[in-house]
Parts: structure tokens; C-alpha cells; sequence
């Protein structure tokens, strides 16, 4: 088995994995309180920052992940909110920059118009990612990435139908870019 097949087989049974585990084995438990904190956090500066009236998806079992998202050694937090009648779901950055600071960056273009529990976020390592052109390259333009190395954290997307996109900080445009893995 090749390393891309071998990474590809590992996200599809994570994700399956995830999911299968989620309805049986997270039902019904609450958050660790740093979990609800950080979540609540995030959002109400969401909230702040960008004047949506979203509530944070505690009751959802990874409504945030931590990690250093854009490569400058500080740790940042992503976050789901959702919309009060629990039926939308869109994601929010909190980067903790050098200075202490924090800037707040919407991600709601790359959020799915799905309910919030089809939705699960990850923290991914850096790493060399192959991409869906990677995997069924019959299917994409001769030119399209195939693969993608990042350096840094990111954010693995995951949603039920068993489709993932990795959300990652483009350090040369200074935004986040996404790239579909699971289609």
C-alpha cells in the first residue's frame, strides 16, 4: 500500500470510526469545562467581531479544537457556532497572535449548510495531505493539486456523509484556503 492510500484509508476510518462512536459512546455527556469556556469564548467574540447572534454548540462533542493554525507558535482556537435554532452551524477563528492579541476570522464560506450534529472539526498535525484530485485524479483537471504539504496545524472538516475538507492558512495570502480530501 502506498503512503497516499495508506493516508486516505486512515481519514476515511477516522471519519467513519468518529461517527459510528459519536451517537453511542458521546450521547448525552457534557463538555470538560475548559471545552465549554473556550467554545463560549470564541463565539461570543464571533459575536462581537462580525454581528451574528450565533451560541456556542456545547452540546455538540467537538464544537472546538485547538492548535497553532497559522505557523506562529502561538495556540489558536477554532470553534462551531450555530444558530439559536441549533439548525445551522458555521466556524469561527480565534488566532492568538505574537502579541497577545487575538483576531477573530469567520470561516462561514467554508461552513456546510448542514445541522450542526453532521458536522465534526479536528485538529490535524503537519503534514503532506493528498488531495480528492489525488485520489481519483479521472475526475479533475490535469493541473489540479494532488497533493498538499502543510507546515503547520489545520482543520479537518468532517461531515457525515462522510465528505472532509482540511481548512489551512495560506501563509503567501495571509487567509485560510481549503482543499477537499473526502468527496
Amino acid at each position: 500500500m502506498s503512503m497516499a492510500q495508506g493516508q486516505h484509508s486512515t481519514v476515511v476510518g477516522m471519519v467513519a470510526v468518529w461517527f459510528c462512536l459519536v451517537a453511542a459512546a458521546c450521547a448525552g455527556k457534557t463538555l470538560p469545562e475548559d471545552k465549554t469556556s473556550q467554545a463560549a469564548g470564541c463565539v461570543a467574540a464571533a459575536n462581537r467581531d462580525f454581528g451574528t447572534s450565533m451560541v456556542p454548540a456545547t452540546r455538540h462533542d467537538t464544537p472546538v479544537v485547538t492548535g497553532d493554525f497559522n505557523g506562529d507558535g502561538t495556540r489558536d482556537v477554532a470553534c462551531l457556532g450555530m444558530t439559536d435554532g441549533h439548525d445551522t452551524a458555521k466556524i469561527f477563528v480565534r488566532l492568538r497572535m505574537p502579541d497577545g492579541t487575538d483576531r477573530m476570522v469567520s470561516l462561514e464560506h467554508f461552513s456546510p449548510d448542514v445541522p450542526v450534529e453532521n458536522i465534526r472539526i479536528f485538529r490535524e498535525p503537519a503534514n503532506t495531505f493528498t488531495t480528492r484530485c489525488g485520489h481519483m485524479p479521472e475526475d479533475c483537471a490535469p493541473d489540479a493539486q494532488r497533493e498538499i504539504r502543510l507546515d503547520h496545524e489545520s482543520i479537518f472538516l468532517a461531515v457525515m456523509d462522510a465528505s472532509g475538507v482540511l481548512i489551512f492558512w495560506n501563509s503567501n495570502e495571509e487567509r485560510f484556503a481549503r482543499e477537499w480530501l473526502i468527496d
